[in-house]
């Protein structure tokens, strides 16, 4: 807890990229997008982000036909269209980077630590490698897990722009659909 409300702290290694995904933040807070997890404040003496805790489903997508589909990828290309817009790609758009909250129907999108801002991303190779042989302690997975998710028609590597972005929404759409699990 945390002055009164329950919190999720995300840590980061003396190698990553805190600052850059501070300033991330910053912007998208600036530009009031709607359905991304702000922080409630940035710890830089502890290189940490406190988030509240939200009453969500995470990682989960909902499947086809069921009543939160269309609201749930609605919001979600919604949230992502104005993260572009305020110059922010995410990078990194799949269902762990997901919550979902079914009694308001808003997805709220996670982890900006791939993000670009204004077209420049800060991913340091130590990132990876300190989290990976830390296990999941800081929130994060290996480096090359999303590849399938951003890797557009065409593409031979992942795809660092919107149209990534706008690929992975309609990879999980296509899988939801088919109601496969993933996530």
């Amino acid at each position: 807890r945390w002055l009164g409300q329950d919190v999720v702290v995300k840590f980061f290694g003396h190698g990553d990229s805190f600052h850059h995904v501070v300033n991330v933040y910053k912007r998208l807070e600036a530009r009031k997008v709607k359905g991304v997890r702000l922080p409630l404040h940035a710890e830089a003496s502890h290189r940490c982000l406190i988030f509240p805790c939200l009453p969500s489903t995470f990682g989960a997508l909902p499947a086809g036909g069921s009543k939160h589909f269309d609201a749930y990828f609605r919001s979600l290309s919604a949230c992502v269209h104005d993260c572009h817009a305020a110059g922010v790609i995410h990078n990194d758009v799949l269902p762990q980077n997901i919550t979902f909250d079914s009694r308001t129907g808003q997805v709220y999108l996670i982890d900006f630590e791939l993000a670009s801002l204004d077209g420049k991303r800060e991913i340091h190779g130590a990132c990876f490698a300190v989290n990976e042989s830390r296990g999941n302690a800081f929130g994060c997975v290996g480096a090359h897990w999303s590849t399938p998710f951003n890797t557009p028609p065409g593409h031979t590597t992942p795809s660092y722009t919107a149209e990534g972005d706008r690929w992975a929404i309609q990879v999980m759409h296509s899988m939801a659909s088919q109601r496969r699990v993933i996530g």
